[in-house]
C-alpha cells in the first residue's frame, strides 16, 4: 500500500556467492515501473576484497515522469549481514495506492558488439578516417571476448559467431583502408629490416600493414607506437590463451603451476610495450624485458617437461609480434641517433 504524498526509495537486496566472480565486466540492465511511468538504467556489481562486496552503480536517465534518477556513479558496501543493497529509484506518490510499482534487474547481453554498430558508420569516409572508426568496432569485439575470457565462458556458438563477425570486419576494414591509404613503404623499409630470424621481412610488412594506423603512419614514431600497440594486443592474448589451457579438463595436472606461471608472465609483458620510453629512448630496453618473461615461462615449461604443441607454437607466434615491436623501436632510436 502506497501512502500519498510520499517519497519512496527502491531497493533490492542481493548477496552474492562466494565465488561470484567477473561481475564488473558486463552490466545488469534494472528498471522501476510505477504507474504508467519506467525509469532504466545499468548496474554492475564489483568484487572489490574477498568476503567484501561493493557495487558499482552506474545509471542513465531515461524517466520523463516523477521517478527522479540523476546520472550517477556509486560505490555501495556490503551491510553488516552480508547482504548488498542495489537502488533502482525513487518516486514521489502524490495520489492515493492504486498504483502498481513493478522493479527488475536483468543481464545485458551483446553490449560491447552493440557499441560496435556506432563505429560501422559512412562518416568517416568523407574525412578519411573510416579505418579508425572501423578499428574501433573491433576493439568493441575484443572487449567482448575479454569479458568471456574473465567470465570463463565456453560456448561455442558464441565465438563461432564473433568469428564469422570478425572476416565480415575483415572486408570492411580492408575497404575503407584501401579507399584512403598511402601505404608508407620507405617507413616499413626501415623498420623491417630491422627485424630478426622471428620475423621474415615479408611478414613483418603484412602484420604492421594490418593495423590501419600504420597505413596513416607519417614517421617512424607512428610506426613505432603501432607496433607496440599490436605487440600489446598480442601479449594480452598469449595470456589468455594460458588461462583457457589451465582450464581445461584435460590438462595433466602436473602442468598446471607452469600453465599459470606462462599466464601471468604474458600479462606482465604487456605493461613493457609502453610508449614512456619512446620519449626518453629506452623503448628497446623496456621491450626486450618482455622478452625476459617469454623466456621466463619457456624455463618453467622445460623445468616441468610440459610438451604441449599448441603452447610452443602459442609463444613462437608472440614472439614474431615481440620481433616487430623490438625492430620498430631500434629503429626509432638509431634514427634520433
Amino acid at each position: 500500500m502506497l501512502s500519498p504524498n510520499t517519497n519512496y526509495g527502491a531497493y533490492l537486496i542481493v548477496k552474492l556467492a562466494g565465488r561470484a566472480y567477473g561481475l564488473d565486466t558486463l552490466p545488469s540492465q534494472i528498471s522501476l515501473e510505477v504507474g504508467k511511468s519506467k525509469s532504466q538504467g545499468n548496474v554492475y556489481l564489483r568484487c572489490q576484497e574477498k568476503n567484501k562486496q561493493a557495487c558499482s552503480l552506474s545509471r542513465t536517465n531515461r524517466s520523463r515522469s516523477r521517478i527522479h534518477e540523476e546520472e550517477r556513479s556509486n560505490y555501495v558496501q556490503e551491510r553488516e549481514d552480508g547482504w548488498i543493497e542495489v537502488e533502482l529509484g525513487s518516486f514521489y506518490n502524490d495520489d492515493g495506492d492504486a498504483k502498481e510499482v513493478e522493479m527488475c534487474l536483468k543481464e545485458v547481453t551483446g553490449e560491447h558488439l552493440k557499441e560496435a554498430v556506432i563505429f560501422l558508420n559512412l562518416k568517416g569516409l568523407e574525412g578519411g578516417t573510416a579505418s579508425l572508426d572501423v578499428h574501433n568496432a573491433l576493439d568493441q569485439a575484443t572487449y567482448c571476448e575479454d569479458a568471456l575470457s574473465s567470465g570463463r565462458v565456453n560456448i561455442p556458438s558464441a565465438a563461432a559467431r564473433i568469428l564469422k563477425w570478425k572476416a565480415v570486419y575483415a572486408v570492411a576494414d580492408a575497404a575503407v583502408v584501401a579507399s584512403e591509404a598511402t601505404i608508407p613503404t620507405e617507413l616499413l623499409s626501415q623498420v623491417c629490416n630491422y627485424a630478426n630470424a622471428n620475423t621474415s621481412y615479408a611478414s613483418c610488412v603484412k602484420i604492421l600493414m594490418a593495423h590501419p594506423k600504420t597505413l596513416l603512419a607519417s614517421s617512424l614514431k607512428d610506426i613505432a607506437e603501432n607496433a607496440l600497440d599490436i605487440a600489446r594486443r598480442e601479449s594480452t592474448q598469449t595470456s589468455d590463451f594460458f588461462t583457457q589451457l589451465l582450464n581445461s579438463k584435460d590438462l595433466n595436472l602436473a602442468f598446471k603451476a607452469a600453465i599459470d606461471n606462462c599466464a601471468s608472465y604474458f600479462k606482465q609483458a604487456t605493461i613493457f610495450f609502453n610508449l614512456n620510453g619512446l620519449a626518453s629512448g629506452t623503448a628497446s630496453l623496456d621491450v626486450h624485458y618482455a622478452l625476459d618473461e617469454a623466456k621466463c615461462c619457456q624455463t618453467n615449461l622445460s623445468a616441468d617437461h610440459v610438451d604441449i604443441k599448441s603452447a610452443a607454437d602459442k609463444i613462437e607466434e608472440w614472439k614474431g609480434f615481440y620481433s616487430i615491436a623490438y625492430a620498430a623501436v631500434t629503429a626509432l632510436e638509431d634514427c634520433k641517433n
